[in-house]
């Protein structure tokens, strides 16, 4: 459904006097771009919108410093109608006043305005056919205080007809998991699959952060571009470039989205590259596990267990596929231990692992993550091991393999 827009007229400059004598309002001019723009009625929105205020000197040639505005608001249909939300974020610049009576300076204030999903539907349920965004600016510091305002107008709409905006970010690697483990060298690459809503210009940039900074404060560069025209709304996927695994060490991966803003955080995936070849000859010290114990069922509330190894910053889950269905006849009394064959472990270890995840070296259990579930068919036969990862990348200590069976 689409509404009509109500365009407000801004308001004028407030001239005041003081005393008899006059003075002029220094803040003379408020531009903001866009004046006009739609908003969709669902997911939230967000517009940037920048602010071109003029300050001019007084007839003395004098101006207050400082230009700001304290906080912006949204009114229903124009900045005449009632108030509906605050947004209390503060604009301020603060300049010396040019020379001469009535000189003028211009100031550029750039702002991300986040419209909530509810306030968008709050104010169609009110019968608003816009929104307004009205700031005021004022100019603080001189002999006699002035202010300015104006508005841009909001106009709600299907979401076809509406701006750009994303509603979710999902992040995973090429096996579909959040974490991995690699040897050096080995070829890498992440997707991002973004959920939007209205059309226009999506622009992002892949970043990384590698072994120099994330063992402490980690320190983002950028890898790649994105820019992509979306229209109608959807789900797009983005794949990003190579991922470098030629030196031993913790990396963190994200895709941040730079315009639109979303209102959420950029998700960060990681992956460790090994010194050793993944899967094989891992060095390290003997991890025991626990639960769950061998040939169990996997359950929704099945934990996975073992004992933490000191100095281990994190530990892999691994699981890996046998290619056999879950056997229901009785067991093999020559494997009283119910603990993989050696021929088994090699067949499976001549495959990637089907799924697996990361968990910090805090912690000593998980349960699987639905994203992680989704990789394991019913009826199967599947092993699992863990492998403590050190600081510096290497392995420092490995698991038994162990079968788990899905239903």
């Amino acid at each position: 459904m689409r509404y009509t827009i109500r365009i407000a007229a801004a308001l004028v400059v407030l001239a005041m006097a003081l005393g008899g004598s006059s003075a002029w309002a220094t803040v003379t001019q408020v531009n903001p771009s866009p004046t006009t723009t739609n908003i969709a009625l669902g997911p939230p929105v967000s517009v940037t919108v920048i602010w071109r205020v003029t300050r001019a000197n007084d007839g003395q040639g004098n101006c207050g410093p400082t230009v700001s505005s304290a906080s912006g608001v949204l009114h229903g249909n124009s900045g005449n109608g009632p108030p509906i939300t605050t947004v209390p974020t503060l604009l301020t610049q603060t300049r010396a006043c040019p020379p001469g009576p009535n000189a003028q300076a211009q100031f550029t204030f750039t702002e991300t305005l986040l419209v909530p999903a509810d306030v968008v539907q709050r104010a169609q349920r009110q019968g608003f056919q816009s929104l307004a965004y009205v700031r005021t600016f004022n100019e603080i510091g001189g002999q006699i205080p002035s202010s300015s305002l104006n508005e841009v107008n909001l106009i709600i709409t299907g979401s076809a007809g509406a701006s750009l905006g994303v509603t979710r970010l999902a992040l995973a690697f090429d096996n579909g998991a959040p974490a991995r483990v690699l040897a050096l060298n080995e070829p890498l690459s992440a997707f991002a699959e973004v959920t939007f809503a209205g059309t226009g210009l999506l622009q992002a940039q892949w970043e990384i952060a590698g072994p120099g900074s994330t063992a402490g404060t980690p320190v983002f560069r950028v890898l790649s571009q994105v820019r992509q025209y979306l229209a109608s709304g959807d789900t797009v996927t983005f794949r990003s470039p190579p991922l470098p695994t030629s030196t031993a060490g913790l990396y963190l991966v994200r895709l941040r989205i730079t315009s639109p803003a979303p209102d959420f955080e950029a998700p960060v995936v990681r992956y460790f590259v090994l010194e050793s070849r993944a899967g094989h000859d891992l060095p390290g010290r003997a991890l025991g596990l626990g639960s769950p114990p061998p040939r169990a069922l996997l359950v929704p509330d099945s934990v996975f267990s073992w004992e933490p190894i000191r100095g281990a910053r994190a530990y892999q889950l691994e699981i890996y596929d046998t290619g056999e269905p879950t056997s229901l006849e009785l067991p093999d009394l020559d494997n009283a231990s119910g603990e993989p064959r050696p021929g088994e472990i090699v067949q499976a270890l001549s495959r990637p692992a089907v799924t697996g995840m990361y968990v910090s070296g805090r912690e000593a259990r998980t349960a699987l993550a639905p994203n992680v579930r989704a990789h394991l068919l019913p009826g199967r036969r599947y092993f699992w091991r863990v492998l403590a990862i050190g600081d510096d990348g290497r392995v420092i200590g490995v698991s038994p393999m162990r079968e788990l069976r899905t239903p």
